[in-house]
């Protein structure tokens, strides 16, 4: 029984130090983001407030709200999935160094499959990327239209070019649902087969 509650106790310890370290993990990472998030947007609308006239008539009106909507939320995100990927990376060596010590063989054989399996998932993810730019350009299309649609939907009315303009607009939001579908896919298909490995 002296063991057991030596294990309790160990288990209990770990446990609360993992508790709080998890919890200053969630704290750290929420006050970047929105340290982040607040940043891009400040150099944003900073860049936009000084660009001449010309250049921002230039500009589509779509393109730049998708950017402040959008985009800038997007890379918010991209910063969390970093965090992700360190913290999953600092579990993985300390996962392998005990296998090692456990089992050298074993645990050399599994890092050279991980290995392959790393370069491998390099072409879904220049793939990923590749719809990614796709996907963003689309999205400024779509608010492009979605603008023109709610600011000029009486003259629209008025010249019945609105079925024109309503046309555009659904083929947009199909094209960047199906972008969606297979960013979905190419995402679920990578996190299947990197389990298995």
């Amino acid at each position: 029984t002296a063991s057991f509650s030596n294990v309790l106790v160990i288990l209990i310890i770990v446990g609360s130090l993992r508790a709080v370290a998890l919890s200053a993990q969630a704290s750290i990472r929420g006050m970047m983001e929105i340290d982040l998030e607040k940043n891009l947007r400040k150099n944003f609308t900073d860049k936009i407030g000084r660009a001449t006239y010309l250049h921002y008539s230039s500009q589509s009106q779509g393109r730049l709200n998708n950017a402040l909507t959008t985009e800038i939320p997007g890379k918010v995100m991209a910063l969390n999935k970093f965090a992700d990927v360190v913290s999953a990376v600092v579990f993985a060596v300390g996962f392998l160094l005990v296998a090692f010590l456990a089992e050298p063989l074993v645990t050399v054989v599994a890092i050279c499959i991980g290995a392959v399996g790393t370069v491998l998932l390099k072409f879904p993810a220049s793939y990923s990327r590749r719809i990614d730019t796709e996907k963003s350009l689309e999205s400024g299309r779509m608010q492009q239209l979605s603008l023109q649609f709610l600011s000029y939907f009486k003259y629209l009315k008025a010249t019945a070019s609105r079925s024109a303009v309503s046309g555009q607009l659904n083929r947009s939001y199909r094209r960047f649902r199906g972008l969606r579908l297979r960013t979905l896919l190419v995402t679920e298909s990578v996190r299947g087969v990197g389990q298995l490995v």
